[in-house]
């Protein structure tokens, strides 16, 4: 700490704060890190209201760019497989989590999101997914960006703004999954040499955070896939084995076939395996009703109401549930995605939170 003051005072407070971090979370440790116990951690907060208010300001200062030293990994706690559960630092993990896909399209964006974790644990949600090649984030549109030059590097800008929300994650004892490609951004790929350069390049890069878990691809074998690799059996198996080479301990999902995967699926709410999911499947994408990207977060009262019974259904099958929502991936104008709950999820009151207080209400023990 005396080392801290030192050069903050001959180089300035903000440089070092960006270089390592607020005062009060340098050196602290992955002890420090755990996931804690579900119901008295959500029971313990107080982000409880039916309806949040607009966006809270980021952690960091809106607008920032990447810095230029990539920031370096924190202690993070370990997760595991074992028995059908995901397991934090020996511990269970919620069965819930969020589809976040486009968290890394801008520093401002991901700076947001950040900032919004507290409240996500508050409600029981301690998983989210991210997309390197981001997700559709208009009405009819697709992806905004692309974290991987054309041989299948990281691109320098993509790959700090993920260290910066993987240690956020750290801190707060959750459970990223990243997810590698996405349709119609794969073929900007210069060919199968490339895909395998990018997954190589990705596992290494991610080996130091054990928190998290892969996913190769966004809903493997959709039509719009281009490389051979993402469109064949044999292929999503040779990226599924090559990922393990790399980091024979990471949690990777390549596809539900026999071989691509560490024993359980993970694909979009029916696609693939039972609907609830069971036993330890995954559903990485459950949409509850298709709200509309231009003005998101609006559902029927049926659509919330089996929003809640499948919330409550997957969670007491052993399976876990990720939350698909226009709110949470619209990114074309300022202040979206949405990162709170918002309101109620009608008309007059737009929101997702019929589902985040579902979450929460298994949580805590209510249901």
């Amino acid at each position: 700490m005396k080392l801290r003051a030192a050069l903050a005072q001959a180089i300035g407070p903000a440089f070092i704060a960006a270089l390592c971090g607020p005062a009060d979370e340098v050196g602290r440790g992955a002890a420090d890190q755990r996931a804690g116990d579900v119901a008295a951690e959500a029971t313990s907060q107080s982000h409880d209201s039916s309806r949040a208010p607009a966006e809270t300001a980021a952690a960091v200062p809106t607008g920032t760019t990447a810095t230029a030293v990539a920031p370096a990994p924190v202690p993070t706690p370990v997760l595991t497989r074992e028995g059908g559960r995901f397991l934090l630092d020996g511990r269970p993990i919620t069965p819930f989590g969020l589809r976040l896909a486009n968290t890394l399209q801008s520093d401002e964006i991901a700076n947001r999101m950040i900032a919004h974790m507290d409240e996500m644990r508050a409600h029981g949600i301690q998983s989210f997914s991210l997309t390197l090649q981001g997700g559709r984030h208009t009405d009819g549109g697709n992806s905004a960006f692309n974290a991987y030059t054309p041989d299948g590097e990281l691109k320098p800008e993509y790959r700090d703004r993920l260290a910066r929300v993987l240690n956020a994650a750290a801190r707060h004892g959750m459970v990223p999954v990243v997810v590698f490609f996405y349709r119609g951004r794969d073929e900007e790929l210069n060919g199968s040499d490339a895909v395998r350069a990018a997954v190589r390049n990705t596992m290494e890069f991610l080996r130091p955070w054990r928190h998290l878990w892969v996913s190769i691809a966004n809903e493997p074998y959709h039509g719009g896939y281009d490389q051979p690799l993402l469109t064949e059996r044999a292929g999503y198996t040779e990226l599924y084995r090559l990922a393990k080479e790399v980091d024979p301990d990471r949690i990777v999902y390549g596809s539900h076939d026999r071989g691509a995967n560490d024993g359980f699926i993970a694909d979009t709410w029916g696609r693939a395996g039972k609907a609830p999911p069971r036993a330890g499947d995954v559903s990485i994408e459950y949409r509850p009703g298709l709200d509309d990207m231009d003005d998101p977060g609006k559902f029927s009262a049926a659509d919330r109401a089996r929003t809640r019974e499948e919330i409550m259904a997957t969670a007491r099958g052993g399976g876990y549930f990720f939350l698909h929502a226009a709110w949470h991936q619209k990114a074309d104008a300022p202040g979206w995605p949405r990162f709170d709950k918002g309101g109620a999820g009608t008309e007059d009151d737009p929101g997702v939170a019929f589902a985040w207080d579902a979450m929460r209400d298994y949580a805590r023990g209510r249901q």
